[in-house]
């Protein structure tokens, strides 16, 4: 029982630690601009305010997104909760992956896996400008305990009524992920398809009735309120466009990524799991196990295929975790762990997660984030009232001058518009509309590294002039047509 309470306490530590450290957009002790972070942060603010998802602001991510940072972030228009939250779901994560580990290799493997599992974690939450409270930390506590049940089922660890009551959870965790981004419950579709055909081929129908009901009520309550609540406020298409039609062809249409960085991210990312891949392929041959390794190939199959053909974000990958640790786990089986190479792991995961720190300083310099919320600060006094549109502009300027979006398209324009000329046309109609009374633009590169924005020429003909600039930044005002 001791040992059990020691594990709790250290992985409640880490936990705790890990995002005070590395989440620089929501930690205290951090200061951080991220354009995801920041974006979501905004979204929540606005809901707050009684602005609709889809219908009043644009995003492609999932319905949940906006709810789950309006208890973060909006209602006390501070990341305290937030802080909350991620500790919260990164000890949950923690707990159901050692849950899984510990029914297919000894106590101390799964110990030392289980830690060792924070720095892909913190690989992914310090990589491309991410810094914390991305939609693949709130998926991940709902896939770790779906791998742990998955599991539970493939090494015949479950009974029938437990299977049920699982389907249930499965389903919650589905439209969970699939609520934050589409593409976080690859590893549950697996177990899912795997669940069913196993009991079909064992011929056992009822239980497939049973776990199908149990599953669709498990997504119905996710859905159901989601789907009323956009229906209620007449965006229900809007809602469907964001998540799916549009993602369609953001999917497809990733633009392109450097030779170089390409290489890199396969080498750090993809091999890792290609490798995975191979010796889940080995480890098949262990009868007791068979079930469990298929789960994992197929899982790691899938996840291959997704990174090479969708955007190569590190991030993206780090809600796929616990299948990477359970494929460890079976190459480390037969290894007797003692004193020495325990603490070897240890010293090994602690030099990481120093070198981890240390890039990050040097990455992301704080005077850099000081100087751009200066100029934020600085630019905002030119301006005397609320009609604004930050073009292609961190949206860490609405929070930071605590200004609200008046446009529909209120981040990224030429990055999303490019996605999809309907988007495009609504946000060059939207401009025509001469609605905002100022515009601010980026005093060189934009957030795309662009030095222009495809809409400025329309910008000049709507006699919108150069007001005020600084180091940062280029403040338009509308003028008389």
């Amino acid at each position: 029982m001791k040992k059990v309470n020691r594990e709790i306490i250290v992985f409640a530590i880490l936990s705790i630690v890990s995002i005070l450290v590395f989440s620089w957009t929501t930690s205290p002790f951090c200061f951080f601009y991220a354009a995801d972070s920041d974006c979501f942060k905004l979204m929540g603010k606005m809901v707050a305010k009684g602005l609709i998802p889809y219908k009043d602001f644009f995003d492609h991510k999932g319905p949940l997104i906006s709810f789950i940072e309006l208890v973060g972030y909006g209602l006390l228009n501070n990341t305290f909760l937030l802080v909350v939250m991620q500790i919260t779901a990164l000890y949950t994560s923690l707990i159901g992956l050692n849950k899984t580990l510990n029914l297919i290799t000894t106590r101390k493997i799964s110990f030392i896996l289980t830690i060792v599992s924070l720095v892909p974690f913190m690989i992914g939450i310090t990589s491309h400008n991410v810094g914390g409270n991305n939609t693949e930390e709130w998926s991940l506590p709902f896939i770790s305990f779906s791998i742990y049940f998955f599991a539970k089922f493939l090494l015949n660890k479950s009974d029938n009524s437990e299977q049920i009551k699982h389907s249930l959870f499965y389903g919650i965790a589905f439209a969970v992920c699939a609520g934050t981004r589409i593409t976080n419950g690859i590893c549950i579709f697996v177990g899912i398809a795997m669940v069913f055909i196993i009991l079909l081929i064992n011929k056992q129908y009822l239980m497939i009735i049973k776990n199908g009901i149990f599953f669709s009520l498990g997504i119905l309550l996710i859905v159901v309120p989601v789907i009323i609540y956009y229906c209620c406020n007449d965006a229900f298409y809007d809602m469907i466009y964001g998540t799916f039609l549009y993602n369609i062809k953001y999917a497809t249409d990733n633009g392109v990524i450097g030779t170089i960085n390409i290489i890199k991210r396969i080498i750090a990312y993809i091999v890792p799991f290609i490798l995975l891949f191979f010796s889940s392929i080995y480890l098949m041959k262990k009868k007791e196990k068979i079930l469990l390794n298929l789960f994992v190939v197929c899982s790691s199959f899938l996840v291959i295929m997704f990174y090479f053909n969708g955007a190569m974000y590190a991030h993206y990958m780090y809600s796929y975790i616990p299948i990477l640790m359970i494929g460890i786990a079976g190459l480390l089986n037969n290894i007797n762990v003692t004193r020495k190479l325990f603490l070897s792991v240890f010293a090994v995961f602690f030099l990481i997660w120093i070198c981890l720190l240390i890039k990050s300083e040097l990455d992301y310099s704080s005077s850099y984030n000081k100087k751009l919320k200066s100029d934020m600060k600085d630019v905002s006094k030119a301006i005397d009232d609320d009609r604004i549109l930050a073009y292609n502009v961190l949206p860490s300027f609405y929070l930071e001058t605590n200004k609200l979006p008046i446009y529909k398209n209120f981040h990224f324009q030429d990055f999303q518009c490019k996605k999809d000329k309907k988007l495009k046309n609504k946000f060059r109609k939207d401009l025509i509309s001469r609605k905002a009374d100022w515009i601010i633009v980026c005093n060189g590169p934009n957030i795309d590294g662009e030095v222009k924005n495809e809409q400025d020429g329309l910008i000049r003909k709507l006699s919108y002039k150069e007001y005020y600039k600084n180091n940062s930044f280029i403040l338009l005002r509308k003028g008389l047509k």
